[in-house]
This record gives C-alpha cells, structure tokens and sequence, in this order.
C-alpha cells in the first residue's frame, strides 16, 4: 500500500486522523509515519495535546498491523486491546509518530497464530519525535488483537 493509499484508508475509516489534520508521512516495508503541525494542536501550556500524541502513535503502530494483514487477510479486524504511552519531553514543535517494525520472530509467530486459529495478537511500539531530536519525546507501546472479520460485518 502506498502512502497516499494508506492516507486515503485512514482518512475514510478513522475520521479522528483526518479532523485532527494528521497526515500519513511515510510508508516502507520496517516503519509507518504520522505527522501533525504544532499549531494545530497547541494547549493552554503552550505545548502539543497529549491526546494527539497518543493518536498520532497509535495510527502509526496500529497501520504498521494492518500493511501487515494486508498480505495475509485485508478483511481482517484490528483492535487496540492494550496500549501504554510514556510522555517524555513537551512537544513544542512539528512531529513525527513513527512504529517500529516488530521483530520477525514476533511476526512469524503471530502470522501462525492467525492463520491456525483466525486470532493473534502481536505488540508494536512507536516514538514522536520533533525535526532535529536525538531522544524521542514520546513512547507508545500497544498490544494488537486481529481477528477473522465475522460474515455479514462491513
């Protein structure tokens, strides 16, 4: 899936993404990328809203997932069953959420978990970073469920 088609899938079916002007900023075979402007999204502290961090990690792990099951199953549901973010440093600038490719021996397990019993569960981290940062300011962490779409569900 390219990015611009991944943008587009975002965009239809979590409105959150497109309401809150986060963009799809990359897409390869180890990472997906989400990028959001400060001044969209500046509190009353003068920094970035801790609930668009934690969107912008959770879109980007959780799309990591689903380029994923697009090899193995593109109907498949995806749910957030668990999730942590750390908030490290403010966010006073532009930034990036970007998920970190799982480690192929989590992946391969979790690809023969689902296709033995329909269900896997798989967990993928993410970071924000700002242009120029060395540490991430923010951590996410978050557990996966992906289950075979019931028939009759759209």
């Amino acid at each position: 899936m390219t990015r611009g088609e991944l943008q587009d899938y975002v965009y239809r079916h979590i409105p959150i993404v497109q309401v809150n002007n986060l963009v799809i900023h990359g897409v390869d075979n180890h990472s997906v990328s989400v990028a959001g402007s400060f001044s969209d999204h500046v509190n009353h502290r003068g920094s970035v809203f801790g609930g668009t961090i934690g969107t912008a990690m959770t879109v980007a792990a959780w799309a990591q997932v689903e380029l994923l099951m697009n090899d193995i199953e593109p109907d498949a549901d995806i749910v957030v069953a668990r999730q942590t973010v750390q908030f490290v440093l403010p966010v006073v600038e532009d930034f990036v959420a970007t998920s970190r490719e799982p480690e192929v021996d989590a992946v391969s397990r979790f690809t023969a978990a689902y296709r033995a019993h329909g269900k896997a569960k798989l967990t993928v981290n993410a970071e924000l970073r700002c242009a120029g940062d060395i540490e991430p300011r923010a951590l996410f962490s978050g557990q996966f469920v992906v289950r075979r779409r019931t028939p009759g569900r759209a």
